[in-house]
C-alpha cells in the first residue's frame, strides 16, 4: 500500500467502509403517552411552540415533537436533526425516524419526494402550511389544540 501520496484504505474516496459516509444517529424520544397523538414538524429554531416551521423538511436544523391529548399539549421536545448533515438520503432517514418515534402527523411547508413516499406508504398524515408559520399557530389553525 502506498502511503506517501496520501492513499490508504479501500474507501475509493467514499467515506467509511467504501460507502457514501454514514448516518448520524437520530435522538431517542420516549413513546407518546397513551391516548395522545404525536405530531412532528421541521423547525428553524429551538424556541418551543414559537419556532417557525422550516421551508426544508429533511434538512431542517431542528425537529419539533409535540404530543397532544384532548386538545391540550402534553409534551414538546425540540431536537437537533442529525439527518440534516447527511451526505445523501436525509429525507428517508428523517422519515424512518418519524415512524420509529410513533408520530402520526407531520406538519410541514413542503416535503421532498423521498420523505413524502416514506410517510405516505405507512399512512402518516401530512398537513402543509404556508411559509413562515409559527408551530403553535399551526397546531391551533389545524385544530390540534384549543
Amino acid at each position: 500500500m502506498v502511503t506517501s501520496m496520501g492513499w490508504s484504505g479501500r474507501g475509493y474516496g467514499r467515506g467509511r467502509g467504501g460507502m457514501w459516509g454514514y448516518q448520524a444517529p437520530m435522538p431517542q424520544i420516549p413513546p407518546p403517552p397513551s391516548g395522545s397523538i404525536r405530531i412532528v414538524a421541521p423547525v428553524d429554531f429551538s424556541n418551543g411552540l414559537n419556532s417557525p416551521i422550516s421551508m426544508r423538511t429533511g434538512r431542517a436544523p431542528y425537529i419539533a415533537v409535540v404530543d397532544v391529548s384532548g386538545g391540550k399539549i402534553v409534551n414538546v421536545n425540540i431536537v437537533q436533526n442529525a439527518a440534516a448533515m447527511a451526505p445523501r438520503g436525509a429525507g428517508v432517514q428523517l422519515g424512518q425516524w418519524i415512524l420509529n418515534i410513533g408520530a402520526s402527523i407531520v406538519i410541514a411547508v413542503s416535503l421532498g419526494p423521498n420523505i413524502d413516499m416514506v410517510l405516505r406508504q405507512v399512512g402518516v398524515r401530512v398537513e402543509l402550511v404556508p411559509p413562515g408559520t409559527i408551530l403553535g399557530d399551526a397546531l391551533a389553525k389545524l385544530g390540534f389544540v384549543k
